[in-house]
């Protein structure tokens, strides 16, 4: 349920069923992490997007290439393009997101040459 608002651009509504979720004891899985981790990109919530990342990693989950490809856009999107680097290099089965969301990464933020 969270994936559909995040997806259809109600960032808000989705995270606030991860925190629903989360106060609740709900184990998130690693499409919960994605989509908040998503929601925050989308909502430029720096804070709350890193106790995901942070929560997403007691869980074992932060290396998932699809959070890992989440926390990339989002570093990359609140203007941290040195840690959006540093997670894009500590993912071991880099997929084409992962290579687009660096290349946007660099571009979002005037690094095209980066890039290339």
């Amino acid at each position: 349920m969270s994936s559909t608002y995040v997806q259809n651009g109600f960032s808000e509504e989705g995270l606030k069923l991860y925190v629903l979720m989360r106060n609740n004891g709900v184990q998130p899985d690693w499409i919960t992490f994605t989509t908040s981790i998503r929601a925050c990109a989308d909502l430029a919530l720096i804070k709350l997007g890193m106790q995901v990342v942070t929560h997403a990693t007691k869980f074992g989950l932060s290396s998932n290439v699809s959070v890992a490809n989440s926390i990339v856009t989002m570093y990359s999107r609140c203007g941290l393009i040195k840690e959006a680097k540093s997670v894009f290099d500590s993912i071991d089965a880099k997929d084409l997101i992962s290579w687009n969301s660096m290349l946007a990464a660099f571009a979002q933020n005037g690094l095209v040459t980066w890039g290339l």
